[in-house]
């Protein structure tokens, strides 16, 4: 069982980065900042920049390992690539990159559009409609299979979740997932063969399900520790048999694979008022990078557990 965590590296959180994961486990961050769109290894330096004009501001929705990166700009999203620059004219809240194609979510008045952007002429090759008002969403890629997972959140109204794969318009499919209202996936395991789930709206404790059958493997017990707060809808697996969830405003938890034998693990970080945990996410095989908000700034904490 892991018991410690050794501190690697602090450093000033990259906001609105997104992050790319190799077919090696590799894990690289893209930004766009004063006309150039930039690459970060997995410590926060610079690995390579490209020159990209666009019309005003843009922020990153997705990037692939291949160079391939979708923008979301006032007019519209924008996919670069190494050979050029497409406009698609299409507003996305969105992007998520399934093979060689980008799938986009978009608002609209009453309902939820997923589409399939054909990488080479920035075209709508498929659509798929979504009955749900006022939603948010959010791509949540698989480490293993061809497909994404899409959260469409509603605040405190709960949210759906649904798989989306295919990458042209004879098999591109949208289905919904058949759990609770209110779950989310906080990670996937790096096999690909778990979800863990957590409750955006704390209303029930975080639970490991099979992909693709969704059967329940494990669940949290909140008895099994004493946690003054309940947990934070933020975990991560930190290996293929252990698992990080966040005790709000009290310590990082490690548990088993089945959400079992939960204990805390300390940190050089004062909790509380002068400290929160903001986010979880598994770099490479026990090595976790934890997002850190403090009065004075977010910072990225990089550990290794042993």
């Amino acid at each position: 069982m892991l018991t410690n965590a050794t501190v690697l590296c602090t450093r000033k959180r990259l906001i609105g980065a997104v992050r790319v994961k190799d077919l090696h486990g590799t894990t690289s961050f893209v930004d766009y900042r004063d006309g150039f769109l930039r690459w970060f290894d997995s410590y926060g330096t610079e690995t390579d920049r490209r020159p990209l004009h666009l019309p005003g501001p843009a922020r990153v929705l997705a990037a692939d390992t291949a160079g391939s990166v979708a923008l979301s700009t006032s007019d519209g999203l924008f996919i670069s690539t190494r050979a050029g620059l497409l406009r698609t004219g299409l507003h996305a809240d969105a992007a998520a990159f399934l093979g060689d194609a980008v799938v986009v979510s978009a608002s609209r008045e009453d309902s939820h559009i997923v589409a399939l952007i054909d990488p080479t002429t920035g075209a709508i090759a498929a659509r798929r409609l979504i009955h749900v008002h006022d939603a948010a969403g959010v791509f949540v890629p698989h480490p293993t299979d061809a497909l994404v997972f899409l959260e469409l959140g509603r605040g405190q109204d709960g949210g759906t979740l649904h798989c989306v794969k295919g990458n042209d318009a004879a098999t591109f499919e949208v289905t919904a997932l058949p759990v609770a209202e209110d779950e989310v996936i906080a990670d996937v395991h790096p096999r690909g063969d778990q979800l863990l789930v957590v409750n955006s709206q704390g209303r029930s404790s975080p639970r490991v399900l099979a992909w693709p059958g969704l059967r329940e493997r494990g669940r949290f017990d909140v008895e099994s520790i004493e946690l003054a707060l309940g947990l934070a809808d933020i975990g991560c697996w930190v290996d293929e048999d252990h698992i990080a969830l966040y005790a709000t405003e009290d310590s990082l938890i490690l548990t088993d694979q089945s959400l079992e034998r939960p204990r805390r693990v300390d940190l050089p970080i004062s909790f509380g008022d002068t400290a929160d945990i903001e986010g979880l996410l598994k770099l490479t095989d026990r090595e976790v990078d934890i997002e850190v908000w403090t009065p004075e700034a977010r910072s990225t904490v990089t550990v290794r557990f042993a």
